[in-house]
């Protein structure tokens, strides 16, 4: 029973490590093996989300205009 459990922590542990810097770089839309620690730059933190609102504005513009 202790061995089943300090197995299950320790995938626990491993998968967590794993998959806390892929969810970062999918988050931020990068690929997922890059660098999640980098220090992006103000124009790639303005571009991401001046993008992210522009999808915004026109998928309402979309919703706006459908015909009937």
């Amino acid at each position: 029973m202790m061995k089943n459990l300090k197995t299950l922590i320790l995938g626990l542990l491993i998968g967590a490590a794993i998959a806390f810097p892929l969810g970062t770089n999918y988050g931020r839309g990068d690929s997922l093996l890059s660098n999640p620690f980098r220090d992006r730059s103000l124009q790639e933190k303005a571009k991401s989300q001046v993008k992210g609102i522009a999808d915004k504005a026109r998928a309402k513009l979309h919703e706006v205009t459908k015909p009937q």
